[in-house]
């Protein structure tokens, strides 16, 4: 990851005042696991502080974009190395890794990191508020997080997570589980990212928060996290309103009222769930409802 770092930082040359501007600013990104852990209410509760315009998943700025500077500068030996055995004449090799030039290349990724933040922050002034954010579950959190605190380093960044049987139950009632491979994958994937994330020491930056908690004692999880992010007071009646889907038809797995409830998992989706979810069961200290 060093290495990466280092790579990314060598082949700056973007406007100053963009770089500058990207130096002050503090975005708040919100992350999870998988999906149904919470990120939307967390979106609508920050809003509601006035200080900080929480946008929808922006799957191009959190995760296409960090990840191909983050690949592009983690693959430069290799990369190099095979664009110019195809430019000497060799073709006899498998070049799928080929790419342009690296510093050519990361230097046009930066610029499009920096245009989009540039975009974000122009749309959200001129709305009226001070910061902006996005929301975004994503698996690989920690590597999307170092290329977006390497040039947004006063970002703040908040990860929650919730008990893997309330995000299955959630995600089958909006038609994403349909089958037992679909349980596993879900599964897998949430314990992955919960043990990755909490195996890294936490910063200044990062607040990690558990969904049971923050609904178990809301007045105190909303001052750490208004004290977190230094905003005004959060309007707490946001929590009182279930919105967990767009307002449409239900066989679009909407719902007229915004709000889908839960489907129960059979005994075999239960043990699958277990059984792959365990590691990270774990490490962020759930019990199994047996």
């Amino acid at each position: 990851m060093r290495k990466t770092e280092q790579a990314m930082g060598a082949s700056q040359a973007d406007p100053q005042h963009i770089v500058g501007l990207c130096q002050r600013i503090s975005p708040v990104f919100i992350w999870a696991p998988t999906a149904r852990c919470g990120i939307t209410l967390l979106q609508r509760l920050i809003t509601s502080s006035r200080d900080v315009l929480v946008y929808g998943e922006n799957r191009y700025f959190a995760q296409t974009l960090p990840g191909s500077m983050y690949d592009v500068a983690g693959t430069r030996e290799a990369s190099e190395a095979a664009r110019k055995r195809l430019i000497n004449g060799d073709y006899n090799f498998w070049a799928s890794n080929v790419l342009p030039d690296n510093d050519i290349l990361l230097r046009s990724l930066m610029r499009a990191f920096y245009e989009l933040v540039l975009a974000f922050e122009t749309s959200t002034q001129r709305d009226g508020f001070c910061r902006w954010g996005l929301k975004h579950p994503e698996f690989e959190v920690l590597k999307m997080q170092m290329v977006i605190r390497r040039f947004l380093p006063r970002a703040r960044h908040i990860y929650i997570y919730r008990h893997i049987e309330d995000v299955l139950c959630s995600c089958k009632s909006r038609n994403w589980v349909r089958s037992m491979a679909d349980v596993q994958k879900l599964s897998e994937k949430w314990s992955e990212s919960i043990v990755e994330r909490t195996k890294h020491q936490l910063d200044e930056w990062t607040l990690l928060m558990k969904y049971e908690h923050f609904m178990a004692n809301p007045g105190l999880a909303l001052e750490e996290l208004r004290s977190f992010l230094d905003v005004g007071r959060f309007d707490e009646d946001v929590i009182n309103h279930r919105i967990n889907t767009f307002v449409g038809s239900t066989e679009r797995g909407f719902s007229p009222t915004g709000y889908v409830s839960p489907s129960p998992l059979t005994d075999e989706e239960r043990q699958t769930m277990y059984a792959f979810a365990e590691p990270g069961m774990e490490a962020a200290e759930y019990e199994r409802r047996d």
